[in-house]
């Protein structure tokens, strides 16, 4: 298989996904607010888990 961006995203991805347990979501399926540069939907609930 040829060296490809797509390959290395795809990778990369798998690898968030299956090793460690993040959510992918394709990024033209998030509506957000681009005046407001945090996707606060995902971003605030991240931090609470952290402390």
């Amino acid at each position: 298989m040829p060296y490809t961006e797509a390959n290395y995203e795809n990778a990369v991805i798998e690898i968030f996904l299956d090793m460690l347990g993040y959510n992918y979501v394709y990024a033209l399926n998030v509506i957000r607010d681009y005046a407001d540069p945090l996707y606060a939907d995902e971003f605030l609930p991240a931090l609470q888990e952290i402390e």
